[in-house]
């Protein structure tokens, strides 16, 4: 997987663990898989905003992000909500912020091209 800071990253085949997204394909319908993803990929951008504008502990809300994502398998979402938790406190959070943005948009295509309703 690309590092921060890499223009690349997240990379689309980094941002969805098909290990994960396949069993849950399989036990859901896909209308409660569609709005399971799309709670996730709206509260993970409310996060982000609330992160951005500074109403928000960084560290609580990457951890929130980091564990709902490694649940649902948005592994890219997952990895920068990890390193976001870990950085230090004095560190700009934005650039990490605009990149699980970006992540979440790759994940909300991904999702669309597995013919989910997002």
């Amino acid at each position: 997987m690309p590092r921060r800071g890499d223009a690349s990253f997240p990379q689309p085949d980094s941002v969805l663990d098909p290990l994960t997204f396949e069993p849950l394909r399989e036990l859901l319908t896909p209308e409660v898989l569609t709005q399971i993803y799309r709670e996730f990929l709206e509260q993970t951008r409310m996060r982000i905003d609330a992160l951005l504008a500074e109403r928000a502990s960084v560290p609580e809300l990457a951890h929130t992000m980091r564990g709902t994502a490694g649940m649902l398998g948005a592994q890219a979402i997952a990895a920068l909500a990890g390193e976001l938790e870990q950085a230090p406190a004095d560190q700009d959070p934005r650039r990490l912020l605009g990149e699980l943005h970006r992540g979440c948009d790759l994940l909300e295509q991904i999702l669309r091209g597995e013919r989910l309703q997002l």
